[in-house]
């Protein structure tokens, strides 16, 4: 666990069961539309609340641009196109991103056609543009489906901003990322940042019951996985390694996103009174 709450759980809406609204955000993952037909099958909720953005970083304009085979400009990307160097770079990410999209097609599909009209599905990127978004006249989706369902019993936050790492490699085989991926000419929020600002708004505005419990992704890579296994004695959460110790240098700067996330949801409950747990796969 993340965090840690006082807060009394004995209510019947910690629970799930057919009274339950569950909002799973990156339900077109593996492990998200798992999560949905799991529901599904042993509760039977009564509405699922799906939101993936089926982002996978297809064509020249996507986040991915920088790093695969070295195509950093636009000349390089118009050489490759046409046959020239990065043919076969261009061409194998290409398909591996087409196959990374076809498989969360397959998986919203089956989805939405196994849970019938209990499913809402949204294809969209749920982080509001920062800082002000409602000053700015933009209703975030997140606020948005809030608002068309005050309902929702439990968030479950799986999502994770495309970042390329899966096709983009360094000449070691090292995948290039980013400790907070960004999107090409697109100013977002964090994720974490932007479901904490919704839970205290809905908290603010209709009382702390009113707020869903809130479990979301970390990840293995908080831990120092690579540090010298025979330097024991320096490190202070070694191998095997335990949720109450603390975290030195994460092994990955995916890691280090998560990190963030769970430094994030602990003072968003300090503050605020936001419980959560983090589970870190």
């Amino acid at each position: 666990a993340a965090t840690t709450s006082t807060d009394d759980t004995s209510h019947r809406s910690d629970y799930l069961d057919e009274d339950s609204v569950v909002l799973i955000l990156g339900a077109a993952g593996f492990i998200g539309s798992e999560l949905a037909m799991a529901l599904h099958r042993t509760y039977q909720p009564r509405k699922l609340l799906c939101v993936d953005s089926m982002a996978s970083g297809l064509g020249p304009g996507g986040s991915a641009v920088g790093a695969a085979g070295n195509m950093q400009t636009e000349n390089d990307w118009r050489d490759a196109m046409a046959g020239g160097k990065g043919k076969s770079s261009l061409q194998a990410r290409t398909e591996e991103e087409l196959a990374l999209f076809e498989f969360k097609r397959q998986r919203a599909f089956h989805v939405l056609q196994a849970v019938g009209e209990r499913v809402h599905f949204y294809r969209s990127d749920f982080r509001p543009t920062i800082p002000e978004y409602f000053d700015t006249g933009e209703v975030p989706l997140l606020d948005t489906i809030f608002q068309s369902h005050h309902d929702i019993t439990h968030v479950v936050h799986l999502a994770e901003p495309y970042h390329s790492a899966m096709f983009d490699r360094d000449e070691n085989g090292i995948g290039l990322t980013q400790a907070v991926p960004r999107t090409k000419d697109s100013t977002k929020s964090g994720m974490m940042e932007g479901i904490m600002e919704q839970l205290l708004k809905v908290k603010r505005e209709r009382g702390a019951a009113a707020v869903p419990h809130l479990v979301y992704a970390s990840s293995f890579e908080v831990y120092n996985h690579a540090y010298p296994y025979d330097k024991k004695e320096d490190n202070p959460n070694p191998p095997p390694f335990r949720e109450d110790r603390n975290i030195t240098v994460p092994s990955t700067l995916r890691g280090t996103s998560k990190v963030i996330d769970e430094i994030l949801a602990t003072t968003y409950n300090n503050f605020h009174g936001l419980y959560s747990v983090g589970l870190r796969f």
